[in-house]
C-alpha cells in the first residue's frame, strides 16, 4: 500500500477456500502493508474496493481484515478484557471471547450488487436481491465495508490489509 497510486497494474494470487484452522496467523493470506512515519490514528469505518477474479468459479467469498503489526513485523492482537481484571498472570489464551483478532468485512461476490441510494461514503449497502455470477477469467469490482475500528500507529508500526481464504476467528474455547 503507498499513499499515491503505483505507477504500474500488478495481478497478486492466492488460494480460496482453504480451511481455517482458528488461531491468530495462517499461511496462504494475500496481504499489503503500509509502514507509518510517524503517529497515526485511524478511526472509522474502511472500506475496501478490490478488482478480483476467479479463473475457474463463477462465485467465491472474500473476506478482507486489518492487521496492526509492530515495528519488527510482530502481528499485535487486542485482548478484550484487561489481565488483570481476569485474575490472570499467564498469557492470556488465543480465544475469541478474549482477543480481538481484527476487523473484517466479507462478501460472497454473487452479491457484489450495491444500492447506491442506501450507501454511505464509508459502508456500502449490498441488498443480496440479485444474482450476479463471476464469468471465470473476467475481472469483478468488489466493494466492502469493513467493521469500525479505531487504531494508533507509532512511527515505524504497519497497516496490513490482507485477503485470506477464509474468515479470520479465533477458536471459541482452547481445546478447539
Amino acid at each position: 500500500m503507498s499513499e499515491s497510486p503505483q505507477a504500474e497494474d500488478g495481478i497478486w494470487s492466492y488460494q480460496s477456500g482453504q480451511q481455517s484452522k482458528q488461531m491468530d496467523e495462517q499461511k496462504g493470506e494475500l496481504g499489503f502493508e503500509y509502514t507509518f512515519t510517524g503517529p497515526t490514528y485511524m478511526i472509522g469505518y474502511p472500506r475496501v474496493v478490490l478488482n478480483m477474479f476467479a479463473s475457474e468459479s463463477e462465485d467465491m467469498d472474500v473476506f478482507v481484515c486489518l492487521r496492526k503489526a509492530d515495528a519488527h513485523d510482530k502481528i499485535l492482537c487486542t485482548i478484550n478484557i484487561p489481565q488483570e481484571d481476569l485474575g490472570m498472570t499467564e498469557k492470556v489464551p488465543l480465544v475469541n471471547p478474549l482477543v480481538f483478532i481484527s476487523p473484517t468485512g466479507i462478501l460472497r461476490t454473487n452479491y457484489r450488487k450495491i444500492d447506491k441510494s442506501k450507501s454511505s461514503s464509508h459502508l456500502p449497502h449490498h441488498p443480496h436481491n440479485e444474482t450476479q455470477l463471476l464469468k471465470p477469467g473476467h475481472i469483478a469490482e468488489l466493494e466492502r465495508g469493513i467493521w469500525p475500528t479505531g487504531m494508533v500507529f507509532e512511527a515505524g508500526e504497519k497497516l496490513r490489509l490482507l485477503i485470506p481464504s477464509h474468515h479470520v476467528v479465533s477458536a471459541e474455547f482452547e481445546p478447539l
